[in-house]
């Protein structure tokens, strides 16, 4: 893992970059904070298999109550690019305490990853978060191997919250059932 002065030689580089990063880099890794909107899922229920509606929730400047038992979709302000590294999210310890998960899972980015980070937020009790409040941090991880593959994947340059586009996994296996069912009937 890259310690301080590693990251501050690769910001320098452009291998990595993290909008303001020099100046929220911290012992070994970038301190992160929420950007000014969440989205949460207007649907009863969730299906993997088609995209899922949302509505978009603008954090006031007097911070906004998030409820328990409601997933929230976030997204770090800052805009991050990584070439030659696997960046890691983590959450915040001290918001941790307070009950407050800021990324539930798949902390690892990839390669070549461009754009703002998802945040999956949930908290134990009623909790009030403001827009720009740290949120959590990255960490850096040198690849072993190939650093010239590149991520160009369905989150490539996202810069807003952004809910799972699982959905797109599916659409050739439903356009083939579609096409399959076609033929049987005819």
């Amino acid at each position: 893992m890259l310690n301080n002065r590693a990251i501050t030689k690769e910001l320098k580089r452009g291998s990595i970059y993290v909008e303001n990063g020099d100046k929220t880099l911290d012992r070994d890794f970038i301190n992160i904070t929420l950007g000014s909107t969440l989205k949460v899922y207007d649907a009863p229920a969730l299906q993997v298999t088609e995209k899922t509606p949302v509505k978009e929730i603008i954090i006031p400047e007097n911070g906004l109550v998030l409820m328990p038992n409601k997933l929230y979709i976030g997204a770090t302000k800052e805009y991050t690019r990584t070439n030659g590294f696997v960046p890691m999210l983590t959450g915040n310890d001290e918001l941790a305490v307070l009950g407050l998960k800021t990324h539930i899972t798949a902390g690892f980015g990839d390669n070549g990853f461009e754009g703002t980070w998802t945040l999956e937020i949930e908290c134990a009790m009623p909790t009030i978060v403001y827009r720009d409040m740290p949120m959590g941090c990255i960490y850096y991880v040198p690849i072993i191997g190939d650093g010239n593959i590149l991520y160009r994947g369905k989150y490539f340059k996202q810069i807003e919250p952004t809910a799972s586009k699982l959905n797109k996994e599916y659409e050739p296996t439903r356009t083939l059932r579609k096409v399959t069912e076609h033929v049987n009937n005819k």
